[in-house]
C-alpha cells in the first residue's frame, strides 16, 4: 500500500515541477539522481509510513472494540 499511495502521489508532484530538462534526459531514474527530488520522494514516504500505520492503528481499535 505504501509504494502505491507513493506512485499516486509522485505524478501530482511531477506536474508541479514542469519544464525540467534533465528529466527527459534521465527519464524514470529522475527522482532518484536529483538531490532535491530525493527528498521529495523521502518525504512522501514518509507521509505514507505515517497514514499506514495510522489506518492500522484504526483497524486495530475498531477490531478491540468488536
Amino acid at each position: 500500500m505504501k509504494k502505491a499511495l507513493l506512485l499516486a502521489l509522485m505524478p501530482g508532484a511531477a506536474f508541479a515541477h514542469t519544464g525540467h530538462d534533465a528529466a527527459v534526459v534521465h527519464g524514470a531514474s529522475h527522482w532518484l539522481i536529483q538531490a532535491d527530488h530525493l527528498l521529495v520522494v523521502a518525504a512522501l514516504g514518509a507521509l505514507a509510513s505515517i497514514g499506514v500505520g495510522y489506518v492500522r492503528d484504526a483497524l486495530k481499535a475498531r477490531r478491540a472494540k468488536a
